[in-house]
């Protein structure tokens, strides 16, 4: 049998084959850019709790580490630049307690959203001695 092109059977089975190959490939696209989202903003978070962190390692003044950074406006901080819906919330606690006598302030930041895009909170704690 010698045929010359396709008969419309085939040319449905392959339509039908490129179909599916294309709305597979959109619904993995709609996922990946959706992770890619994701990715970008526990990034973006985390940067800004490390930046707290370091703001507050660097501080000569120990003494009144809690009173400037565990309370006030910029213990919690809501709004970035770029990213309006971030939030930023900072516990400073002191603790001299112990035998012998231990001087140390624990730092801990978390970082949220305030929407449900991403629904993840970054906390990091740092642990500061008495100089």
């Amino acid at each position: 049998m010698n045929r010359k092109g396709f008969t419309l059977i085939e040319v449905l089975i392959a339509v039908v084959l490129l179909s599916i190959a294309v709305v597979s490939l959109g619904q993995f696209m709609g996922k990946y850019q959706k992770a890619t989202a994701n990715a970008t903003m526990l990034s973006t978070m985390t940067s800004i709790a490390k930046e707290r962190i370091e703001l507050v390692r660097g501080d000569p003044r120990y003494t009144t580490m809690t009173a400037r950074y565990g309370a006030g406006a910029s213990a919690d901080t809501t709004g970035f630049p770029g990213y309006s819906m971030i939030r930023r919330r900072t516990f400073v606690t002191r603790d001299q307690t112990g035998a012998p006598a231990r001087d140390r302030t624990t730092v801990t930041v978390r970082v949220f959203t305030t929407t449900a895009i991403v629904k993840d909170t970054v906390s990091l704690t740092a642990v500061i001695a008495r100089p």
